[in-house]
């Protein structure tokens, strides 16, 4: 992608053309959009007035809701005292001005090396006062013997090994580097026919890796490879207290400096106010926190689910009421030519209101800009002023923090002697020559022992079972060495040489082998050998223990037991220089200017919610419910949200076509961008041209549908939702695309700065249409439902009268009439049920009653292996989702359809524990009585009875009686069993089949031909079933990862058989439960956990790798979105950065890993990783690719059954 192109697309976000309505009349798509958007604001402000009546509304939630922002961080934005906040604000700055020449003098320009200094040695502090145990262990280590037993390996058998003897491999391999310069035809030439000649001592190399492995683990120094590790370790330690000497010993007079410069700005935080030093801090710590929020919703705004203004777009729409019950279509499609007027008085005190919401929607706006504009670096400097606003708060305590802290490391330093630099830096130079050989050999063994196991995962298929594979590689490997065989190479011919070689190399490629990667590998064994006989017989043994003296004339261990004494005041103090540091970033003149300028805009927003609030309360207090027709809608918020959310599709649609050509300007990024976007997970953005294209053209054609719909009755104009339910558009979590955008914008190069304000535009325009699928499918019901509506209350309703003429023979006795209606009706009754049986939709409704009643556990968990397609939809579980959501109903209608009721969450809890904690009764009542599992233990290993939260003086009295009624259902439910409802038939009509492309292709094709409608021939997040091929023991061998990731997923895995039997009977479709695989064989292993991983993934256990946190650290992974996707969809979480142990608490676990250590390092082998290998704390967790593959295909869980697990991330709040 070149940089002409991004300019393009820098012009086409940079134009704001002005329409020109007299040339461009509204679109069809828009004119729809219009009518249904009158439809959708008139019913929601009858449901508004509908709740006003049952005093049902909550002010501040509808006010967040047409703000765009969640009350909880609406409340955090307008919970500022301004007025105090303002005027400490002004204070702090005049202070700061009379104060600024002792932060700007020279003679304070250390002040700064002064507070870094401090900050270095408390790290340090922290660091060497956990190492006199280690200390003590190196000091009594000979380092005579170790550097004996290192020189006597020179004369090793492993030094005259075939891999050993291997020479100029490295120049074979760089002939086919493009990268690397070419060599002249007669040194290519000598080059070839070098390799050429070793091609049997290459052969033996690779067939004995194994045991040149075993030979370096039988070497005489190769057991005590961790000591050598421990003394450089120690040594480098010691270099390192030896630098922060001087420091430490000065601590306490850098320590007074510091309580210097706190006493000389104490008229800084020292504040006169009447208030108090606490109320001020309050206020100056809400305006930071209301500073904070303001910036994040404007990077990444948290998309709300509307519980009052579906309907309407924003604060506007309540001024257009009054105009819509006037408008004509309204008349006409509506109220059908009768009086509105009474509709209209019904609605009129919300319409007064709108005036107030318009002042509060102007004064947002306002400061909503300038928060974006702004406040993107006044958000670290407000939080600079709450920190020099605590300081005043507990001076003393601060001061003696310090004082004590000077004399507790003073006494630790004390007793140390002091050496010479010229004489320290002699031992460690003259420890560092005799003793630096014998460690570089350990290093250089080690590496030959991580690309020995690397190529016997590499090549493991040579060793294998599978006969057809091996041969293939022998035969093209075999065709290499026959080009070789059949040439004599020279100067002249040696260029066509190399291309043919380049050409067969390309050819070997077998599963995850390629052959110049191994050659490159099998270099870097024979070249790391020969340096290490070399190293070994050059080694100079010395007397004595040079490392040792240093430990005990320094007195080091002492001073680390004396420095583990005052370990926990050390953070304490970190934190107390840290507010010094605030001192000298507090803001200048112009950012102070700003935050006033934030307050006083803060202000008016306060303001006009007071006024708008109140005008709502009030307006409700005296609203006449008599007669009132707002009262007649049922289910409003249900409706409300359905033509709401339908309508607003559309209005996006037509954003899609008017932004054209920004969207048409759009290519595939580059690599670079690419990374970024698969960082956060936005695999439909990798490649979005053709699928932009694709999107433009759907939007198109549903606006020439609208155009022939437009002008008809309503129920024909709300097909239009059903046509824009076939839109799927482009999916991507604004958040991450927020991300995305910041994380581009901060790279240097052209592309990534293009892709940001892309993506930043792209956040704008809402392309994810298939989450709206289920609504714009529901839509038309709706609308009808909103029709018979509008009909009841303007008396367009036509009323159905049935005469009946009765005609009766007096001579005939009453009773017998009424017995012989009584038995027609009874004789009917059962015909129809018998007559209902016989039907498909009866015989499953029977046959769901004698499963609740009658049925066995089977014949339950033969319905639950489908769970995972019955209960999730878009991507989420749909019980679970409705209690998230607080849906009452919604729970009801999941649990009615039989979902697997104790699946768990993300976080690790049933719907139960998420009802409970959370303190909604009526769902934990339906959970309970639905046969939720009372005993489960969720992560936290607590059952939902424990979720119960503890009683707090903070709890209002609703939740203390929502908490009270959940105690008494548990109480109730204690000892009683409810039974679950039926899991609904999983039918065949439902499935997706997709074949792997091993399998049989004229088989494949006959079945594709026969189940048109249940079969692709390319996997989609949708797919239910995999076909696979397998061996003659039903196992599937495979190393193909995208194809394990699909059981991992939970797709159902079926063997080849069952396809050949389905084309012989076309019945057997529906008994896939026979043909199940059930045991995979990958890299040379066979794990049978197929079926273990369907049933987890069926029934929403416990994600796998919950609590887990991995990094990939390789400079290059061919697999890197696979990875990333698999561990984040097990719970895992993928970090950016390399994961250091600061952010994690020591001691905790994964939650199904509890020998494991909670940071997964997925690595190549190319990076040294052995001091997280050997980390004390044991928190890392060491995987090749292969590895952790087999790891996940293991399913060994070891669960953590402590009381309380400890969490593995940090609070950092």
């Amino acid at each position: 992608m070149n940089g002409g192109y991004f300019l393009f697309i820098f012009a086409v976000l940079l134009r704001n053309p002005l329409p020109n309505a007299a040339e461009t009349p509204p679109a069809n798509l828009q004119l729809i959009s219009e009518k249904f958007r009158i439809l959708s604001r008139v019913t929601n402000a009858i449901y508004l007035q509908a709740g006003a009546i049952k005093n049902e509304i909550n002010a501040r939630e509808l006010i967040s809701e047409l703000l765009h922002m969640p009350s909880n961080q609406l409340n955090t934005v307008v919970n500022v005292n301004v007025e105090v906040a303002s005027s400490e604000l002004r204070r702090m700055h005049q202070e700061y001005t009379k104060l600024i020449h002792f932060f700007e003098n020279r003679t304070q320009s250390s002040f700064n090396d002064d507070v870094n200094a401090i900050f270095n040695n408390i790290i340090f502090i922290l660091y060497f006062s956990r190492k006199s145990s280690l200390l003590s262990e190196v000091s009594s280590i000979s380092t005579k013997n170790l550097l004996n037993e290192t020189k006597s390996i020179a004369k090793d058998r492993l030094f005259n090994s075939s891999c050993s003897l291997l020479t100029g491999l490295d120049e074979f391999v760089a002939l086919f580097d493009d990268d690397q310069l070419t060599p002249n035809s007669e040194k290519i030439a000598q080059i070839i026919n070098e390799f050429h000649r070793q091609a049997s001592l290459m052969t033996e190399c690779i067939s004995g890796l194994k045991k040149l492995d075993e030979d370096i683990d039988a070497l005489s120094n190769w057991k005590n490879v961790e000591a050598y590790n421990k003394l450089w370790y120690v040594k480098d330690s010691i270099i390192l207290f030896e630098t922060f000497r001087e420091p430490l010993s000065s601590w306490n007079e850098s320590l007074l400096k510091i309580l210097s410069a706190f006493q000389t700005a104490k008229p800084l935080w020292n504040s006169r106010s009447s208030l108090g030093q606490s109320k001020i801090f309050e206020a100056m710590a809400q305006l930071n926190k209301s500073i904070v929020e303001a910036e994040d919703h404007n990077i990444s705004s948290i998309n709300q689910d509307l519980k009052y203004t579906a309907g309407f777009k924003n604060f506007g729409d309540f001024s257009k009421i009054a105009g819509d019950l006037k408008s004509a279509w309204f008349k006409k499609f509506l109220a059908k030519g009768s009086d509105t007027r009474a509709l209209s008085s019904a609605l009129q005190t919300f319409q007064n209101v709108s005036e107030k919401m318009d002042a509060l929607d102007s004064s947002w706006s306002t400061l909503m800009r300038l928060s974006e504009k702004k406040m993107h670096p006044i958000g670290l400097k407000a939080n600079f002023v709450a920190d020099v606003a605590t300081i005043g708060l507990n001076l003393s305590e601060l001061e003696r923090v310090i004082h004590e802290s000077g004399k507790h490391i003073e006494s630790c330093m004390k007793p140390l002697v002091r050496t010479t630099p010229n004489s320290f830096g002699n031992q460690i130079v003259n420890y560092e020559t005799f003793f630096f050989p014998a460690h570089s050999i350990m290093t250089r063994l080690s590496n030959v022992k991580d690309i020995i196991k690397e190529l016997n995962t590499t090549l493991n298929f040579m060793t294998g079972s599978n006969e057809q594979l091996r041969d293939r590689f022998h035969n093209r490997n075999r065709a290499v060495y026959s080009v070789l065989d059949q040439l004599q190479v020279n100067a002249s011919n040696s260029i066509i040489v190399k291309r043919i070689l380049r050409r067969k190399y390309k050819g070997i490629v077998v599963n995850s082998y390629e052959f110049l990667s191994t050659i490159k590998s099998i270099a870097k064994i024979a070249s790391e050998l020969q340096v290490v006989q070399k190293t070994a017989e050059n080694i100079t043994v010395s007397d004595g223990n040079i490392l040792g003296d240093l430990i005990s004339n320094l007195s080091l261990v002492e001073t680390s037991k004396c420095f583990s004494q005052y370990y926990k005041t050390m953070p304490t103090l970190e934190s107390t220089v840290s507010k010094l540091k605030s001192l000298r970033m507090f803001p200048d003149g112009e950012t102070i200017s700003t935050m006033l300028e934030y307050l006083d805009l803060l202000g008016k927003v306060q303001s006009n919610l007071t006024l708008v609030e109140k005008e709502i309360k009030s307006s409700t207090s005296h609203v006449n419910s008599t007669n009132n027709p707002v009262l007649l809608l049922k289910t409003p918020q249900a409706l409300i949200k359905n033509i709401g959310t339908s309508t607003r599709v559309l209005e996006d649609l037509e954003n899609v076509r008017q932004h054209r050509q920004f969207l048409y300007s759009i290519r595939n990024f580059t690599a670079d961008v690419k990374k970024v976007i698969v960082g956060e997970n936005l695999i439909e953005w990798i490649d979005p041209e053709k699928k932009l294209r694709e999107l433009l053209e759907e939007a198109d054609q549903l606006n020439g549908f609208a155009g022939s719909l437009r002008n008809g009755s309503l129920t024909e104009m709300a097909r239009v939702f059903d046509e824009a339910a076939k839109i799927k558009g482009i999916g991507g979590d604004p958040k991450s695309m927020a991300n995305v955008s910041i994380n581009l914008l901060q790279a240097s190069g052209t592309d990534q700065l293009a892709a940001s304000k892309v993506f930043r535009k792209i956040r704008e325009l809402n392309l994810d249409f298939a989450k709206h699928e289920a609504s714009l499918k529901s839509a038309s019901v709706t609308v009808i439902s909103l029709i018979a509506y509008y009909d009841e209350i303007f008396g367009n309703s036509k009323s159905k009268i049935l005469t009946i003429e009765k005609h009766i023979d007096n001579s005939f006795p009453w009773i017998y009439i009424l017995l012989i209606c009584i038995g027609s009706i009874l004789l009917i009754g059962l015909f129809c049920v018998v007559a209902y049986g016989f039907t498909k939709n009866g015989r499953a409704k029977y046959t769901n009653l004698y499963l609740y009643y009658f049925g066995k556990p089977l014949d339950y968990e033969r319905r639950w292996r489908y769970s995972l397609f019955l209960d999730n939809q878009d991507g989420k579980n749909t019980l679970l989702d409705a209690v998230r959501e607080i849906n009452k109903t919604n729970v009801m209608k999941a649990v009615k359809l039989g979902s697997y009721i104790t699946a768990y969450n993300k976080f690790g809890n049933t719907a139960l524990h998420a009802a409970t904690k959370s303190a909604l009764p009526e769902i934990v009542k339906i959970l309970i009585e639905h046969g939720a599992d009372l005993t489960l233990l969720n992560t936290l290993n607590k059952t939902p009875e424990q979720m119960i939260p503890l009683d707090s003086p903070d709890n209002s009295k609703d939740k203390i009686e929502k908490l009270e009624k959940i105690r008494k259902l548990y109480n109730k439910a204690n000892g009683k069993k409810y039974k679950k409802c039926v899991p609904q038939k999983f039918p065949a009509t439902s499935f997706h089949i997709w074949m792997d492309e091993i399998t049989d292709n004229k088989i494949t094709n006959d079945f594709m031909e026969k189940f048109q409608a249940i079969t692709s021939d390319e996997a989609a997040p949708n797919t239910t079933h995999v076909i696979v091929k397998t061996d003659e023991n039903g196992v599937l061998d495979t190393d193909n990862l995208d194809l394990l990731f699909w059981m991992f997923n939970g797709a159902i895995i079926v063997k080849e058989k069952w396809m050949i039997d389905c084309l012989n009977d076309e019945k057997l479709i529906e008994q896939d439960s026979k043909y199940l695989v059930d045991s995979v064989k990958y890299k040379g292993s066979t794990f049978k956990t197929v079926l273990q991983w369907s049933e987890a993934m069926a029934k929403g256990a416990i994600p796998y790798l919950y609590g887990v946190y991995t990094a990939i650290v390789m400079k290059e992974c061919k697999n890197l979105l696979t990875l990333n996707t698999l561990v984040a969809a097990h719970g895992g979480v993928v970090m950016d950065t390399f994961p250091g142990k600061e952010l994690f608490n020591v001691g905790s676990r994964p939650y199904h890993h509890a020998n494991l250590g909670p940071l997964f390092l997925i690595h190549d082998g190319t990076i040294n990783l052995n001091v997280y290998q050997s980390d004390p704390d044991k928190m890392y967790t060491l995987f090749t690719e292969a590895e952790f593959i087999k790891f996940m295909l293991e399913r060994n869980i070891v669960r953590d059954i402590c009381e309380t697990p400890i969490n593995v991330l940090k609070d950092l709040k």
